[in-house]
């Protein structure tokens, strides 16, 4: 009979978090379930955090206290820490609800899955309003290389998931060379040694998005980092994922970078994103043989396919800006 109270690790990296980390810790010491450890590591964080986190005193919460190395870094040290045979991961402007951790425990016990998936909803920081619930759709387990279509569905994002901490076993000395990919990058390592995913459709993850941020020009430098991570990623990628790396390249480069180089005004814009969309045709060949699943990849995929990516990021862009909406990808 499989164990059914595991320790499970919290990892949190901590920056100029002073206003929130309390609302977020406190969250987590109030789980239903006990057995866990929170790693709070402070990365070089100028403000107060530090001392809000040494002012609750329960033993369960562990510091690291490091020199700033960004949140790439601060995770892997945290992973490194971590005692738990599971990790989670929260960001410590966010908080989650009294059963997050129990709900995904069970649902990696009751299913023999490897990682479980909660969903969570984005809340603005500057009116405190639910702007959507994502990851709510999915409720049932599915194997990664059975299920392969099924994949880019899910959030990249490290925080409404549970691993098991061996998962992370092969990235421990990888080097991530776009802040922009971290996420991403962390997950795909996990999904290249688990087989299967569970799923819980309800909002257990509380996060915060600043929706008065400003999109940053990124110049020649950004995009050659974010292109070299894909690359790199592909080439520690078992073989029967490249098709869903190629495919995920299209996604995240040729549609969620472009946008972003599109929507930040860059006079460079049109040969910036020609730029993209031709590495991705010279290094990503078997995106064809991805089969899209859902309304929206294959959109994607066909727009790709027609060499229309300039004309859809623009039309995209100005949909969103001028009805004020976020259509997620």
């Amino acid at each position: 009979m499989k164990k059914t109270n595991s320790l499970i690790s919290i990892v949190i990296p901590c920056y100029k978090s002073e206003e929130y980390i309390e609302r977020c810790l406190n969250s987590l010491l109030e789980q239903d379930y006990n057995n866990i450890e929170i790693v709070v590591v402070n990365d070089g964080s100028p403000d107060d955090s530090l001392k809000k986190v040494k002012s609750f005193k329960d033993s369960r919460i562990v510091i690291i206290d490091k020199k700033n190395e960004g949140a790439w870094k601060a995770r892997l040290d945290g992973i490194k820490k971590a005692k738990g045979e599971y990790i989670t991961f929260v960001d410590s402007d966010d908080y989650v609800t009294k059963d997050f951790v129990s709900k995904l425990y069970n649902s990696i016990i009751e299913n023999n899955s490897d990682i479980s998936v909660c969903g969570f909803d984005r809340i603005s920081s500057h009116t405190n309003k639910v702007l959507c619930n994502e990851m709510i759709a999915f409720d049932d387990t599915i194997d990664i290389y059975k299920n392969i279509d099924r994949v880019p569905l899910i959030n990249t994002s490290n925080w409404n998931k549970l691993f098991k901490k061996e998962l992370f076993k092969d990235v421990l000395d990888y080097k991530v060379n776009s802040r922009l990919c971290e996420d991403l990058v962390l997950n795909m390592f996990a999904y290249f040694n688990a087989k299967t995913i569970s799923f819980i459709p309800e909002v257990l993850y509380h996060y915060y998005v600043n929706d008065n941020s400003v999109v940053n020009t990124l110049n020649a430098n950004d995009i050659e980092s974010i292109e070299e991570t894909f690359i790199n990623l592909r080439k520690s990628s078992p073989e029967g994922l490249l098709p869903c790396i190629d495919f995920m390249a299209i996604i995240h480069l040729g549609f969620s970078l472009t946008s972003r180089i599109y929507q930040s005004k860059d006079k460079n814009r049109r040969k910036l994103i020609k730029g993209i969309v031709n590495n991705i045709r010279a290094n990503y060949p078997l995106y064809n043989k991805f089969k899209a699943n859902g309304f929206k990849l294959k959109i994607i995929k066909l727009v790709f396919k027609l060499h229309l990516v300039y004309a859809f990021v623009a039309f995209y862009s100005f949909v969103i800006s001028t009805l004020k909406i976020d259509i997620k990808w």
